[in-house]
């Protein structure tokens, strides 16, 4: 990084005669001369990806055992394999870098931008599903396959075109499917129907008696309470429901992901993606805060063994005072109003299921990353206080290092 200098505190001498700061040098002009640099290095970049291009072509029948005779010859292909995937996902990135200065130097209208933005993000993001499809057949033929290396980063890379989606404004929120929601809600037995009336309140038997034969209450792991939540209308002519409960994902849904990179992610749990140990029962209010970086779920104890209690920790302190809305039923405790009373609260579990840890630990990480790839403000708080110390080194070592 390029040190900041004072010129008003230096000396006349360590300025150069007739030598122009970068305050005296129009912005417009700046900008021209980084466009000019971007694309030179874009050209360089797509003349190098082409290349390799060609010299994988002749190799693309080649055959596993003549891998170890051509590597002997110096051509590693598995290798430049990588090394082409990887260029090609640095191209899409330099478009858009490219695209978003031209736009602020109104080479090109807003309109037109947003448009082949929209292009580069869909290709971008096709290019990360399609890297992360082949990355498992290419590293069957390396000697050692290092996830994090500088030609494997497909993996990194791969994962943020999943998690990036939720940087921008959804207009409408996201859900889960029915399936997946119910093998949730049966998994930590979240209906009210399940219990008898007894289990839910000792105190407030009518509540309790409506909630056991209700089929429209459900329980929020952070709120400890029961949510109401309208079921499907009787008339197909009348409006949906709002939603306004969810089973939300820990770890996305990786969608068309070889079975290898997920080992290599998740280890034997890797098979619970897809099923309870996968979720959380909140609100969509509390999800949409979950999904976007908002909050997290930490241990209450990181010595624990088995760890079986989480609590809440939340990073953006700009949702504190935010109302949490939805109709819902606190046994023997007041109901939470506002996010801030969410902060070190912890879990409330009606059995002894519980979310897989590692998935947990995955979120927080990826929750830590996104918060400083995307430079939000909750990152120097986030980072003053968990990156000289692990939040659950228990979870770590459980994690397929």
């Amino acid at each position: 990084m390029s040190q900041l200098v004072d010129y008003n505190d230096s000396d006349e001498e360590t300025i150069p005669a007739g030598t122009p700061s970068d305050n005296a040098i129009p912005r417009h002009i700046q900008q021209h001369s980084e466009i000019d640099q971007l694309s030179q290095d874009l050209e360089k970049t797509r003349q190098t990806s082409a290349h390799l291009d060609k010299m994988l072509n002749k190799f693309k029948e080649v055959k596993k055992s003549e891998l170890s005779r051509l590597k002997g010859e110096g051509i590693d292909v598995p290798t430049v394999r990588l090394v082409g995937l990887d260029l090609n996902y640095k191209i899409c990135q330099m478009e858009e870098d490219l695209l978003a200065l031209r736009e602020t130097s109104r080479e090109i209208n807003s309109e037109a931008a947003a448009q082949e933005r929209t292009k580069l993000e869909r290709c971008r993001d096709s290019l990360g599903q399609t890297m992360f499809q082949k990355r498992s057949h290419i590293i069957e033929n390396l000697d050692v396959a290092i996830l994090w290396g500088p030609y494997a980063r497909t993996i990194a890379e791969c994962v943020e075109t999943y998690y990036g989606r939720f940087d921008k404004y959804q207009t409408k929120p996201l859900r889960t499917s029915n399936r997946f929601r119910n093998k949730a809600l049966v998994y930590y037995r979240g209906y009210s129907s399940q219990h008898q009336a007894a289990e839910i309140s000792g105190t407030d038997t009518e509540m309790a008696d409506f909630l056991a034969e209700s089929n429209e209450h459900y329980w929020c792991h952070a709120t400890g309470s029961w949510m109401f939540q309208p079921g499907t209308p009787e008339d197909k002519h009348d409006p949906p429901a709002y939603q306004c409960h969810a089973a939300a994902n820990i770890v996305p849904y990786f969608s068309n992901v070889p079975h290898e990179i997920l080992e290599d992610l998740f280890g034997e749990r890797k098979w619970e993606l897809s099923g309870p140990a996968n979720s959380l029962l909140l609100s969509m209010q509390i999800q949409y805060w979950f999904y976007h970086y908002k909050l997290v779920i930490v241990p209450v104890d990181p010595e624990e063994k088995p760890l079986k209690r989480w609590k809440i920790d939340i990073l953006d302190k700009d949702i504190e005072y935010l109302d949490l809305h939805a109709v819902r039923f606190t046994p023997g405790g007041k109901t939470p109003r506002f996010a801030k009373s969410l902060q070190d609260r912890e879990l409330v579990f009606l059995n002894d299921k519980r979310p897989a840890a590692r998935f947990l630990y995955f979120h927080f990480i990826m929750a830590l990353i996104r918060l400083k790839d995307t430079k939000s403000e909750s990152w120097k708080d986030a980072r003053a206080k968990y990156l000289s110390r692990d939040p659950s080194p228990s979870l770590l070592h459980s994690l397929p290092l």
